[in-house]
C-alpha cells in the first residue's frame, strides 16, 4: 500500500481476515498530537467499503488506546471489565488488545482490536502485532518522506518556472513594441533565449534526479562526466575524471542522489 490511508485500511482488514480478530480499529495521532482519530476499521464498525460507523475520538491518556498512545507500549487486557480505563465503542467487549505504530520516533497511531470472550488474546497475537505495526511504520516512514520530497520539488518547479516565465513574458511584451531598434530588440530576444535555456537546463537536472531509472551510481557517474565534458570543452580546458572502488551497483534514493549531484 501506498498511502497513510491505504496502509491503515489493508492492516484492519487483514487483522480480521487473517489473524482470525473480530474487529480491528486502527487510530491516528491528530497534528496538535493530543487526541487520537479513528481512521480505518473491520468488523462491526465497517458494515461496507470504507465507511466507519460512529466514529469516536479519543485524547491521548485516556482509555486503554489513549495510554498505548501516551506510554508507547503495547497492552493486552484480558479482562476489560476490570480495567477502569476502558471505553466502550460500538459495544462492550471483554477482552483487548493496543499495539502503538511509531514513525520517526513518535507514536503515529495505534492498532487496536477488542473481542467478546475473556482471555481471548495471547503474547503470540501481540508479537504478530509488534510485527505489524513495524511494517506499518516503515511503510508510512518511506510515504512521508516521499511525500516531503514531492512537496520541496513542486516548490522548487513552480518557483522556477514562475519566476522565469514572469521575465520571458515581460521581455517579449518589451519586444514587441513598435519603434524599438533592431539593435534593442536582438538584445531583448537574446535575454528570452538565455531565460528559456536556463529554464530547460534547470528542469533536465530535476527530472533526472526524480526519474528512478537513475538510482544507481553508475547512472550519477554518467551524469557527472556530461556535466563535466558540457563546462569545460567549449572553455578548452583539458580535465580528466577519475573514480574508484566498485560503484555501479549501489542503489541511491532520490534525496542522495540529489545531493551527492549538487555537492558535484
Amino acid at each position: 500500500q501506498k498511502t497513510v490511508e491505504d496502509i491503515f485500511w489493508d492492516t484492519a482488514k487483514n487483522c480480521v481476515e487473517k489473524i482470525g480478530f473480530v474487529d480491528c480499529v486502527v487510530y491516528q495521532l491528530d497534528n496538535s498530537g493530543k487526541v487520537l482519530l479513528q481512521k480505518a476499521a473491520f468488523g462491526p464498525k465497517n458494515p461496507y467499503r470504507r465507511e466507519i460507523i460512529n466514529r469516536i475520538e479519543i485524547p491521548v491518556g485516556k482509555g486503554i488506546v489513549g495510554a498505548v498512545a501516551q506510554s508507547g507500549r503495547p497492552e493486552i487486557i484480558y479482562n476489560t471489565g476490570a480495567d477502569p480505563r476502558y471505553i466502550v465503542d460500538d459495544e462492550r467487549r471483554l477482552s483487548e488488545i493496543t499495539v502503538p505504530v511509531w514513525v520517526d520516533g513518535k507514536v503515529f497511531g495505534v492498532i487496536d482490536s477488542e473481542h467478546p470472550r475473556r482471555h481471548f488474546y495471547k503474547r503470540y497475537h501481540l508479537r504478530i502485532l509488534k510485527k505489524i505495526a513495524v511494517i506499518c511504520s516503515e511503510r508510512i516512514s518511506k510515504y512521508l518522506t516521499e511525500e516531503k520530497l514531492r512537496s520541496k520539488i513542486a516548490r522548487v518547479l513552480h518557483d522556477e518556472i514562475v519566476s522565469t516565465l514572469t521575465g520571458i513574458n515581460i521581455l517579449s511584451k518589451v519586444a514587441m513594441q513598435d519603434g524599438l531598434e533592431e539593435a534593442t530588440m536582438k538584445s531583448y530576444l537574446r535575454k528570452i533565449k538565455d531565460n528559456s535555456g536556463s529554464i530547460m537546463e534547470r528542469m533536465s537536472d530535476i527530472i533526472w534526479a526524480i526519474n528512478p531509472v537513475n538510482d544507481s551510481f553508475d547512472k550519477i557517474i554518467l551524469r557527472m562526466k556530461e556535466f563535466t565534458a558540457e563546462m569545460l570543452e567549449p572553455a578548452g580546458i583539458n580535465y580528466y575524471f577519475n573514480e574508484e572502488g566498485l560503484l555501479d551497483h549501489a542503489r541511491l534514493n532520490l534525496e542522495q542522489r540529489k545531493d551527492i549531484y549538487l555537492i558535484f
